[in-house]
């Protein structure tokens, strides 16, 4: 049976992510998470609170450089990799949200 872990605003999606197993079930409520997040358990399952309403989200951007001094490609600034087979999300928001000023 799958756990169902519930992640708050405030809390670290990304340590909720790595506590999970294979088939659990994270519960992300109204908020906007900003880290970088990386799926590796697979066949879990991240129900937001809607779309909008639960948001994952990070602002990195092509050309920035990373702390050990490569700039940054379209691949390395996701906000969220899903590294897993069978991974399912429902009702929430995954944005790159870097804007040029």
């Amino acid at each position: 049976m799958p756990n169902i872990i519930d992640v708050k605003e405030g809390q670290s999606l990304q340590k909720a992510l790595k506590s999970a197993r294979e088939g659990d079930i994270l519960r992300l409520g109204e908020g906007t998470w900003r880290e970088k997040v990386e799926i590796t358990a697979p066949n879990l399952t991240l129900i937001g609170a809607g779309a909008g309403r639960s948001r994952i989200g990070y602002d990195d951007y092509a050309k920035k450089l990373h702390p050990d001094g490569r700039e940054l490609n379209t691949f390395r600034t996701y906000p969220l990799a899903v590294l897993s087979d069978g991974v399912r999300m429902y009702d929430l928001s995954v944005i790159n949200d870097y804007q040029l000023e």
